[in-house]
């Protein structure tokens, strides 16, 4: 089973700049940012492996990758062109860089370092007038080569459909997401594979999740069998397997 992460902007401006900076903070996550006067070559924003309890109880927000693997950086951003660009910084076990990749487009593949044990994703300012950030995510290389990912926010839904078509499952994984960093698991072997990462104010609303299921429901192709529960991960999912068993009724398995 492969793993890919889905990750937002922090809550909080100790990563942020913010002299004289306009943040707005969505409810679906997405957040922003404007600072007219930022010098070019700035950060603006930076997420981070690093544990640093002792200056702000800060807890690492990014997931820890495998020396050697290769993995694609996805980012969904709202920029004009060449006005800003990613970067990913890789540091050794004494915290000296030991190498860096640099998106201009905020998507790319990149190989963890073997001498690497941590890493940074920063957003640098060449000439900015706002910066509209919805989400990151970071997926292994042959996910990301055979499948086509999207992510709705409302409905807190990423959906895997691969690129070659074949007569293999639908399956489903549920996860309530309690953090700023999210882990979907993929399921081996799937034509399509529906992850709904929801946090629990979401999961807790049932309106919410009459409309997730419907959406889903609208997504799912009845023409290959019913849909396959993988897992179910959370405690507070109740008004969306309710949700889900009306929308879908016999076309849900577990």
């Amino acid at each position: 089973m492969e793993t890919a992460y889905l990750f937002f902007w922090r809550r909080m401006l100790d990563t942020t700049f913010n002299y004289g900076a306009q943040v707005n903070y969505l409810p679906d996550g997405t957040v922003q940012f404007e600072a007219p006067m930022m010098p070019p070559g700035k950060t603006i924003h930076a997420w981070t492996t690093t544990k640093d309890f002792e200056h702000n109880l800060q807890l690492a927000e990014l997931p820890i990758l495998t020396p050697g693997e290769t993995y694609a950086l996805a980012l969904s951003w709202e920029v004009k062109a060449d006005s800003v660009f990613c970067q990913i910084v890789f540091t050794d076990a004494s915290g000296l860089e030991v190498g860096s990749e640099v998106f201009e487009d905020g998507k790319g593949t990149f190989t963890f370092p073997l001498t690497a044990t941590a890493y940074e994703i920063r957003l640098k300012n060449m000439r900015h007038e706002q910066v509209i950030f919805h989400y990151g995510m970071i997926i292994p290389v042959s996910v990301y080569n055979h499948f086509d990912i999207a992510v709705d926010l409302n409905h807190a839904l990423v959906t895997f459909r691969a690129r070659k078509q074949t007569d293999q499952s639908q399956v489903l994984g549920i996860t309530e997401r309690s953090s700023l960093t999210k882990p979907l698991w993929l399921p081996q072997a799937a034509r399509t594979i529906f992850v709904v990462a929801a946090n629990a104010k979401q999961l807790l609303d049932p309106q919410w999740c009459q409309e997730t299921a419907a959406f889903l429901k609208d997504e799912f192709d009845p023409a290959f069998g019913s849909l396959t529960v993988a897992y179910q991960v959370g405690r507070h999912l109740g008004h969306l397997r309710q949700a889900l068993r009306a929308a879908f009724s016999k076309k849900i398995e577990k």
